[in-house]
């Protein structure tokens, strides 16, 4: 069995390898000479909501779950 699956494993690899577009050699100058400004870094205070209310919080809550549960790739739940 693993004889057989290593060269068909190989074969798989290589094909997805020579399906992706290759990268130009150069970069492309206008990217080189455009500088985009940093907005946020690690250093930028972060300003948090100013909640005062159960009812406030658990909209916050679900808030947070649900940006989590995208950024894990689990939204919508399967």
């Amino acid at each position: 069995m693993r004889s057989i699956l290593t060269p068909a494993l190989s074969l798989f690899l290589s094909g997805i390898c020579l399906a992706q577009p290759s990268l130009a050699a150069e970069p492309q100058a206008a990217a080189l000479t455009e500088k985009q400004p940093v907005i946020m870094d690690l250093n930028t205070p972060r300003k948090f909501p100013a909640i005062t209310s159960r009812e406030q919080w658990q909209a916050r809550a679900a808030e947070i779950r649900e940006q989590v549960l995208v950024s894990c790739g689990l939204w919508p739940l399967p």
